[in-house]
This record gives structure tokens, sequence and C-alpha cells, in this order.
């Protein structure tokens, strides 16, 4: 079992400030702030472990885990002359190879063009969903983490280039509009993901109590997995004259596109969010959709919530096969890797412990699909799938706080 670096505990002693939008217009020369979650995870299966994307990555298991949520982020940010500002973060957490080094996240330079309007050159985010720009920021949700099921869909938390946002009032609501330019990197001890020539373009509205946010992207997509991961299942491929089928496992010619729409309503009686994604590759990992809905209620400190999330597969990226049983087991086993298909049920319930900290339960039933992995990895990669359509459970518990 991980231990949980030691820089990190001091943070769960403190109850903080709320942290800053990470794209604000600052005009300061130099403000400073933070997040971060001291999290534990157990899941009730001694052959799987949760695993959190499509990458087969050991996380959580039948005893509790700190790594699936504990985050540290930090932020500098400021003016550096005029209508310049800049803006920079650094976060440790677990990654996809299983360590903890900081990364830097977010670097840009600034430059307000005219009042509303906002020109950034650097390291950004791809703001694929409602909550990719507070991915990590988990005290602005009731949540313990935004649903697999949908967040599941992009492995992609970076993105260098180049967005402009404009935001002016529409009638009653503030809406913003985003494009942006980039290319976009991912990479674990298996294998690495990488977009490039990656447009999109992101609208949010919002109002007294509602929001709405539609997004679209586009890219060229290209993936490599490590000698050693593969190299049997290639030779054998090789061997009996079937090297073609290996272009439909990784290369660099795929074209991937993302879609979605979220919204968010609160009201008196109750909040309602829900969204609406959807990914579609032409070769390499499966097209998918998935979405959410969940329901949520301020009772004084507590908020009590429930949401129900189901990630669809809707084509297997291989769909080739030899004939030879020992080589169709391993390509249906690649295919396998790369299906998350599952649905799940979470309740939970939020304490507001003062302005900056929050501790969070919860609980999730998640039942992955037959021949699918679901969010879970067996404990032994040579298995097929996880298991025929039965149920994980979960528990999570967390700290949130901000300063």
């Amino acid at each position: 079992m991980k231990i949980l670096p030691a820089f990190l505990l001091p943070i769960a002693l403190f109850a903080l400030p709320k942290v800053a939008s990470a794209d604000d217009i600052h005009h300061k020369p130099f403000e400073f702030s933070g997040y971060a979650t001291l999290g534990t995870m157990q899941i009730d299966r001694s052959d799987s472990k949760y695993r959190g994307s499509f990458l087969p990555s050991g996380g959580a298991g039948d005893y509790p885990f700190i790594g699936t949520d504990t985050v540290l982020g930090l932020q500098g940010r400021g003016t550096i002359e005029g209508s310049f500002s800049y803006m920079v973060q650094g976060v440790t957490r677990r990654w996809g190879g299983g360590n903890y080094a900081p990364k830097i996240t977010w670097a840009t330079l600034n430059y307000e063009v005219q009042p509303g309007l906002l020109v950034r050159v650097g390291r950004t985010n791809p703001t694929f969903f409602m909550h990719s720009d507070t991915l990590f920021v988990n005290y602005v949700r009731e949540w313990i983490r935004p649903p697999v099921e949908v967040y599941s869909l992009s492995p992609f938390v970076n993105m260098d280039g180049i967005d402009v946002i404009y935001r002016s009032a529409v009638g009653p609501y503030l809406v913003e509009a985003q494009t942006y330019l980039g290319y976009s990197e991912f990479s674990t001890p298996y294998t690495t993901l990488k977009l490039t020539d990656l447009v999109g373009a992101r609208v949010l509205a919002t109002a007294e109590s509602l929001s709405v946010q539609v997004s679209y992207a586009n890219a060229h997509m290209a993936t490599r997995t490590l000698p050693e991961s593969s190299a049997s299942l290639y030779s054998a491929l090789s061997y009996y004259g079937f090297s073609h089928i290996k272009d439909e496992i990784e290369g660099d010619d795929a074209r991937s596109r993302y879609a979605s729409i979220g919204i968010r309503y609160e009201s008196e009686v109750a909040n309602f969010s829900g969204e609406y994604a959807k990914r579609t590759v032409s070769k390499y990992f499966p097209s998918a959709h998935a979405w959410y809905v969940s329901v949520s209620r301020r009772i004084g400190d507590f908020t009590p919530y429930y949401y129900y999330a189901h990630h669809h597969s809707d084509r297997d990226p291989i769909k080739s096969t030899t004939g030879i049983p020992a080589i169709d087991k391993g390509l249906y086993h690649a295919a396998v890797l790369k299906n998350i298909a599952q649905r799940s049920h979470a309740i939970g319930v939020r304490y507001e412990l003062n302005k900056g900290a929050a501790l969070k339960a919860e609980v999730i039933r998640s039942r992955p699909d037959r021949d699918s992995w679901g969010i879970f990895a067996p404990e032994d990669l040579n298995q097929n799938k996880v298991s025929d359509g039965k149920s994980i459970n979960s528990l999570g518990l967390s700290l949130d706080v901000v300063f």
C-alpha cells in the first residue's frame, strides 16, 4: 500500500478560504492560493482494483487506499504590466503511473484585449466537460469526485497552446465563450496518448439559478504502448501474417471528437445537475457515450446527494480476427482493457466544516458490463474481464480544503 507524501499531511489540519478561479483576470503584483484533498477509498472485492480510467493502473482495493483522491494544488498569479497577467499552478497527486511527482498543470501568459476579452498562451486544460476547469478542486462540488463514467472519456488534463475567452451579459445571463487550439499528451508506464491539431470551443451561460454549458473539440490522435506490454501479441501477429491488425491497436492516424452538454439548476427545494458526453474515435479506442444525473439538497451544514451514471461503449476498436484461438484471445483482451462500460448508483453526504473546508462520505455501487473491466482492473491482468456483470461496491471518505 502506498503512503501519503509527508508534506500533504499538514493540509488536513486547516480550514481556509475559497480558491480563486483559474481564469480570473488579476490586477495585483502577486497572489497565492491553493487547494487540497485528503481522501481514502476502499472496494469490496479482493480480486480487483479501482483504476479510474481505461488505463490498467492499480488503485483502491479491499483495504483503505489514500491515493485515489488525495491531491495538493498550489497557484501563483498576478499582473506583470498593464493588461498582461500570468497564472501558474502545480499539482501533486497519484498520476497514471502510480507516482506522486509534482506537475505544472497550468502556466499562462494572459493579455486582456479589452474588458471581457482575454487571450491566454501557454498551458491550460482542454474543456471537454462541465467540471474540466476545476477537475482536482474537489471542494467546489458536493461529490468526492466527478462521476467517472463521464470523466473517464478523456484522460487529458493539460493542453499547450492558445485560447480566447469572451464574457458578456446577455439579458439575465452571463455568457462565456471560449475557443482554443493546442496539443495535449498523457503518459503512463504502459502507454502514451497524444492529441495534435486540437481545436475546441465551449459556451457557458449562467444565471442566478441555472447554468448550461456546451462544448466540442476535434483532434488528431496517436497512441503507443511500451514494447514489453504488447511484444508477444505483435510477434504472433507478425509470424502468422497478420501484422496489419496492429494498426487497429495503436498508431498515429486516428481522429478523435469530444462533445458534451451540462446543466445545473439550483432551487430552494433541491439542486439538480446532469451531463451528457460523447467520444468518437476512428480507431485504437472504442467510441463511447456517457451521462449522469444528480440531485442534492442543502440542509444546514449538510448536503446529502445521489447520482446515477452510465458509460456505454459504442464500438469495438479491434474488429479483425485471425481464426487462431490464442491470438484472438489476446486481441479480445486488448479490446476489453479499453472498455470501461458500466453503470453506478452513488449516495453521499457533504458536511461544511466552515468556509473553506468540507468533509464527505460516499458509497457507490457499480456494475461493469459483461466483457468489460468497467472502471476497475483485475489483480491478474491476464483475466479478460472483472466479473460477469456482478456489482462492485466502494466507500470513499475525504476532507477538502481551499486556501
